[in-house]
């Protein structure tokens, strides 16, 4: 695990496995399961994360839709930055941020808003950044785009930017 400081939280990088564990793990919980906790995620009830996290039902598989978006992310991250001139780093795949009061709550973030970002003489992204904001990256088919139309924006996505806010100690969030 490494270890990088963001504010008042600490970013650990995880590894795969160590990700899901905790992922999984019944006494913790992600930003991005915070919706289906209270009820507001269309594709995960309270009752099914509760089985899901105390290992009574599988992990869901992992779909087309899901794939796809999870290769779409450097791009859609590049259209975003174009989009709102923030430039933007990725913290890693695996890498987590816990909220500081609560660390049984989570964050994985998609994209992390900076001032700038600087880079060593060979071009790597320095890792002592002046953070901005949480950006969740979101790429959605013909079947979904009614949730995105006149500037709305689906209730556990926004559930999920808002948790990453307070695990990361920011104060804005994108969509």
């Amino acid at each position: 695990m490494v270890s990088t400081e963001l504010r008042k939280s600490a970013v650990e990088v995880l590894d795969r496995k160590e990700w899901l564990r905790l992922h999984y793990d019944p006494d913790h919980l992600s930003a991005s399961q915070a919706a289906a906790a209270l009820g507001f995620d269309p594709w995960c009830t309270p009752l099914k994360l509760y089985a899901l996290r105390r290992g009574q039902t599988p992990p869901p598989d992992t779909t087309l839709q899901m794939r796809l978006g999870k290769m779409l992310e450097p791009v859609t991250a590049q259209l975003y930055e174009e989009a709102t001139q923030r430039p933007t780093v990725d913290l890693g795949e695996y890498a987590i941020i816990r909220h500081p009061a609560l660390p049984w709550l989570f964050a994985t973030l998609d994209r992390l808003a900076v001032r700038e970002v600087s880079r060593d003489p060979l071009g790597v992204a320095n890792p002592s950044y002046n953070a901005e904001g949480a950006v969740e990256l979101k790429s959605t088919g013909s079947y979904g785009k009614k949730d995105w139309e006149d500037d709305a924006y689906p209730v556990q996505y926004a559930m999920q930017n808002q948790v990453q806010l307070m695990c990361a100690d920011l104060s804005w969030g994108s969509l």
